[in-house]
């Protein structure tokens, strides 16, 4: 527990500069003066147009609710970012834990993770929420499944199917998720022979 509030107290330390930043360039077009985001009703009934894009519809539900909440107030919309981006390093820590029980190398992972300049864009820039939900998807449905592979539990299995399914109207990346799973499959579980054939 103590792991986890050190990940979101850091999460918070790091991005706290950028909660107050104005919108920019597509988040004008996509959130802003989008009649998509500001009306749920209008959203569900173009949710088949291109202008949505299905594979999308998530982030486009996530926009409408940080609009319910407070308007076109980029303050919301960059704390939503920045939430999930730790959700998604508590993910990480949680999976690095199904593999090595040393809690101080799974810490370690994620604040590199959290914390790395690569992930800037997809958490300060708020119309690439898509791909930080994308990437919540991903790793909570990898955990599902090393929880059903590891503690034999089958409803883990079913549930990583739906989650899966759901990230696809997040973004279409998670797409790759099942050779990750052919992966692990071949590489950290027993298997004959003439099965990894």
């Amino acid at each position: 527990m103590k792991n986890f509030l050190l990940i979101f107290l850091l999460g918070l330390a790091i991005y706290a500069n950028i909660l107050n930043a104005p919108f920019q360039y597509d988040d004008l077009n996509f959130i802003v003066d989008n009649p998509l985001v500001k009306d749920t009703g209008y959203l569900f009934q173009h949710w088949e147009d291109s202008a949505v894009n299905q594979r999308k519809i998530l982030s486009f539900l996530t926009f409408a609710f940080n609009y319910w909440i407070g308007g076109n107030n980029p303050f919301v919309y960059h704390l939503t970012n920045v939430l999930l981006h730790i959700l998604n390093a508590i993910f990480l820590y949680a999976i690095i834990l199904k593999f090595n029980k040393e809690k101080y190398f799974a810490l370690c992972a994620s604040l590199i993770f959290l914390a790395h300049p690569l992930q800037t864009q997809a958490v300060t820039y708020i119309w690439q929420r898509t791909e930080v939900l994308s990437g919540m998807f991903y790793l909570l449905t990898y955990w599902l499944y090393l929880r059903a592979r590891m503690e034999k539990r089958p409803v883990f299995f079913a549930l990583a199917g739906a989650v899966f399914y759901i990230g696809f109207f997040a973004k279409g990346t998670i797409i790759s998720l099942p050779l990750l799973i052919l992966a692990t499959e071949l590489i950290f579980f027993e298997h004959s022979s003439q099965i990894k054939k």
